[in-house]
C-alpha cells in the first residue's frame, strides 16, 4: 500500500512540475524587433464619464435618488424631460425609482 502511496506522489509531483514548465505565459517576452513603431494608445472615448462608464452622446451623467432614502445613484441616461425628443428607435418613458424621464429603445 505505501509503495502505491508513493508512487502515486512522484507521478503527481511530476505532473505538476511539467504543467508549470508548458504554461506560456510564464515564458518571457520577446522584445520587438529593432524599428517597430510603439504601439499607439486608443482614441480617447468621447462623453462624460459616469462613475467608471463613459455615456455615448447623447447619453449623459445622471444623478437620482431612488426609493431608497438617503441612496444617490448615477448612471448614463438619455434624458427627455420637458418634450426633450428621444433618438429615432426610442421612446420616452418615465422611471420612477431612476432619474425620471429617460429615453429607452422603443417595443
Amino acid at each position: 500500500m505505501q509503495r502505491i502511496l508513493l508512487v502515486f506522489l512522484l507521478l503527481a509531483a511530476g505532473c505538476a512540475e511539467s504543467a508549470q514548465q508548458a504554461s506560456p505565459d510564464k515564458a518571457p517576452a520577446a522584445p520587438p524587433p529593432a524599428g517597430t513603431p510603439a504601439a499607439t494608445p486608443a482614441p480617447a472615448a468621447s462623453g462624460p464619464t459616469c462613475a467608471g462608464e463613459v455615456c455615448k452622446p447623447p447619453g449623459e451623467c445622471m444623478h437620482y435618488s431612488g426609493m431608497v432614502e438617503g441612496v444617490t445613484s448615477v448612471g448614463c441616461y438619455i434624458p427627455c424631460a420637458n418634450g426633450k425628443a428621444c433618438p429615432h428607435g426610442m421612446s420616452c418613458i418615465m422611471m420612477h425609482d431612476g432619474p425620471g424621464e429617460i429615453c429607452e429603445p422603443s417595443k
